[in-house]
């Protein structure tokens, strides 16, 4: 917990430089900060998770702006994804949870072959789409492969 504190505040002062005033070095180094961020922010999730009333006494405002800045940089990072959509999800941002949450599976076009690191987040896909009435069909597929489990 305390390693996250002290790693926090750096990593994000470091990410919120504006690039377009700063030398290639420097810009590299933002980048390099924004990828340990989300390395952090992870590692940190896996402690206490970002949906908790106490995650290292950060606000929400706070913790919004780290999963926002983390993706900036990581938009592919599956796992990073998944922490957004719950984040999202927590605060009742059904479309950006769901758009996060279809980036954090293996492959999205298939339910037919779900590896098992997907298995946990399909109730959270269905409740999305069932909150934004949305997908009847994958809702359909989504509802018999969890009652298969």
């Amino acid at each position: 917990m305390g390693r996250f504190r002290e790693a926090l505040q750096p990593l994000q002062n470091a990410a919120a430089l504006n690039p377009d005033e700063l030398s290639l070095q420097q810009v590299r180094a933002i980048n390099d900060a924004k990828r340990n961020l989300a390395k952090w922010l992870l590692k940190a999730d896996n402690q206490v998770k970002i949906t908790d009333d106490d995650f290292f006494g950060l606000s929400a405002d706070a913790r919004d702006q780290l999963v926002t800045t983390s993706l900036t940089t990581n938009a592919s990072n599956r796992a990073l994804n998944y922490l957004a959509a719950r984040w999202f999800n927590h605060h009742q941002q059904s479309d950006k949870a769901l758009a996060a949450l279809k980036n954090s599976l293996y492959d999205q076009g298939s339910l037919q072959t779900i590896p098992s690191s997907d298995l946990e987040k399909l109730p959270l896909y269905l409740q999305l789409l069932t909150t934004l009435n949305i997908e009847p069909a994958t809702r359909a597929s989504l509802t018999e492969v969890l009652q298969s489990q």
